[in-house]
């Protein structure tokens, strides 16, 4: 995701840790099958995030 980000955002290499910062988040708040449909941030915390900034 973060090589998609850099990629097709034309961003300098420079941003490569914030890329990878932000692809991270982004899995972390997407529900996974596995999970039974939970976010990971959800299984790990027990608490449901708070994704309403998503668009």
């Amino acid at each position: 995701m973060a090589n998609f980000m850099m990629h097709f955002g034309d961003i300098p290499p420079i941003y490569w840790a914030e890329a990878v910062n932000c692809a991270n988040y982004i899995q972390n708040h997407t529900p996974h099958r596995a999970l039974e449909h939970l976010t990971l941030e959800e299984d790990w915390s027990n608490t449901k995030p708070d994704v309403s900034f998503f668009r």
